[in-house]
């Protein structure tokens, strides 16, 4: 929350007007109530537990009262707007596809490299949209790979790095629709020894 608070407040008109154009609930919340910190309304703590008790009450099964919640549950809730913004689909190299599943979520969640072996960030979002998967398609037998293709550029993305230790990317380059789009870090949140710091 803090680390949204320190983005939002360093130019307060730019972002009121960027959380709510993702047009996710929860980021207009925010912004609203870190004017209410402005006019000294609400402290940023009174905020938190605010914001903390209304996912609890709206997500119950992900956010339990009393119990701490991970990075990757809440930016997945925080960072989820009202458009999809990416579709995710396996496909051989004779056109053949299986299912597909849509996301409304902006946020990326990095854990361990596995077989695609990315060193940076940058180097994840290269390979995403042609990521090779050990399946074989159903119709014709030929090795599958997973596509994601993402429907439009947000004007903010969460990026959730896990169990890696790999350098933060001052800007990253999404291609969307065939256009590259240039995102620019705005903050970090390290975790470590059962606290998070900005």
């Amino acid at each position: 929350y803090f680390i949204l608070y320190n983005i939002w407040a360093s130019d307060i008109d730019y972002f009121s007007v960027k959380f709510g154009e993702l047009s996710s609930e929860w980021l207009g919340l925010m912004s609203d109530s870190f004017k209410k910190n402005i006019y000294k309304q609400y402290t940023l703590e009174q905020i938190r537990d605010y914001i903390r008790r209304r996912l609890c009450n709206v997500y119950p099964d992900y956010f339990k009262f009393r119990a701490n919640a991970n990075v990757k549950g809440i930016f997945s809730k925080i960072f989820t707007g009202s458009v999809v913004f990416n579709k995710v689909y396996r496909t051989c190299p004779k056109g053949h596809q299986s299912h597909m599943i849509e996301s409304y979520d902006c946020s990326f969640y990095l854990g361990e490299t596995g077989e695609l072996h990315w060193i940076t960030i940058q180097n994840f979002f290269n390979i995403c949209n042609n990521k090779p998967v050990s399946q074989e398609c159903n119709m014709c037998g030929c090795s599958m790979k997973e596509i994601d293709m993402f429907m439009y550029a947000p004007n903010m993305i969460a990026v959730i790095v896990s169990q890696i230790a790999t350098p933060a990317d001052h800007t990253l380059h999404i291609n969307i629709n065939d256009n590259a789009t240039q995102y620019v870090l705005c903050g970090i949140i390290y975790y470590g020894e059962s606290y998070f710091t900005a």
